[in-house]
């Protein structure tokens, strides 16, 4: 289970994937629908999900360290999703706005890819393949909270915001990429494995491709809560 080495390869849309899209899903539900309850619960509810994204997130970590596969090219926090992961677990520790209305959007947009067109070598029953779901998971869950439970919104000004903050964190990891050989962010190269990349055109167009797909999936979160306002208008 916590070997470096690999046994069994991750297959998309196995059984193992579509057990945990289900149990993605499910979480989903329950966070919307159970939003009267969290709201009881507020506190120990932001305070689980924090220490659990601690705890599977160092335990990578120390994962990466014992088996010698930490290393400067692939370990560092540059990739999307692992800056959403540590975006996420600083709101749930500060709560701050600011913070949110920029994880909205590239959390939601981030981990759905991640979920549905995983970049993920380890299959079932290893650790990296339950840290890959369960923190992907619950980061998306973690916004949720904050949308049904502490009732935060984002304007379009915030969209605005998380362009310029995913642009910038895409320069440094540029720069990265260019003195380690890495791949952050897959601005060098395509994952190996399927993904939505592999259907927006060869290196480097699928960046520029990349561009127009994120606009219009940030647009389309930000809808839900510009409808309302149009309406009582």
């Amino acid at each position: 289970m916590f070997s470096p080495h690999l046994y069994h390869h991750f297959k998309a849309y196995s059984v193992a994937h579509f057990t945990m899209i289900g149990i993605f899903l499910a979480g989903v539900f329950v966070m919307i629908r159970g939003r009267a309850f969290f709201a009881r619960h507020a506190s120990f509810t932001a305070q689980t999900l924090f220490f659990l994204l601690i705890f599977l997130e160092g335990g990578y970590q120390i994962w990466l360290l014992r088996t010698d596969l930490w290393n400067w090219k692939t370990s560092l926090p540059l990739d999307l999703c692992s800056i959403n992961t540590y975006l996420c677990i600083i709101l749930l520790y500060s709560k701050r706005y600011s913070l949110f209305e920029i994880l909205y959007f590239i959390g939601i947009s981030g981990e759905l890819q991640a979920i549905f067109t995983p970049a993920l070598s380890y299959s079932f029953p290893h650790f990296r393949f339950f840290h890959f779901f369960i923190v992907h998971a619950v980061v998306i869950w973690s916004i949720l909270f904050f949308v049904f439970v502490k009732c935060y919104k984002v304007s379009f000004t915030s969209l605005g915001k998380s362009l310029l903050f995913l642009h910038a964190a895409a320069a440094v990891a540029f720069l990265v990429n260019t003195v380690t050989g890495g791949n952050y962010m897959f601005l060098a190269h395509k994952p190996k494995t399927a993904s939505l990349l592999d259907v927006l055109g060869p290196y480097p167009w699928y960046i520029l491709s990349i561009e127009g797909v994120t606009l219009c999936f940030f647009v389309l979160l930000w809808l839900p809560f510009w409808m309302p306002k149009k309406r009582l208008e």
